[in-house]
């Protein structure tokens, strides 16, 4: 038969990680200081993703200010940081620890699944 082989392939049973190996990726982001400061940044990023995921945790480490916004599609985002209790240099990398500590908890909650 010609398509034999076809057959006893498809009907073997093979986990779905051996099937899709995501590719490894390098990430390119632009960033351009606007303004800084000891408490105040403003920065104009071109990745809306990174931008949303870093205001909602400096958000919830309680920073005054943490904002966005776009004036057009094909424009970069300007991200507003402002903060009086901690700087703003300070107050980043725990929130880039945070994201870190997170991302950690779902990648070992999905390799035990």
């Amino acid at each position: 038969m010609l398509f034999s082989h076809y057959n006893e392939r498809r009907n073997q049973k093979t986990p779905l990680r051996k099937l899709f190996k995501p590719p490894k990726t390098t990430f390119y982001m632009n960033i351009e200081i606007i303004s800084q400061d000891k408490n105040n940044l403003e920065v104009k990023i071109d990745n809306p993703t990174i931008v949303e995921i870093l205001r909602v945790y400096l958000n919830n480490q309680g920073i005054d200010f943490a904002a966005w916004r776009r004036e057009h599609p094909s424009k970069p985002i300007i991200f507003k940081i402002q903060s009086s209790d901690k700087t703003i240099k300070k107050a980043i990398s725990d929130a880039i620890e945070s994201i870190k500590k997170d991302l950690e908890k779902i990648s070992s909650t999905l390799k035990k699944k």
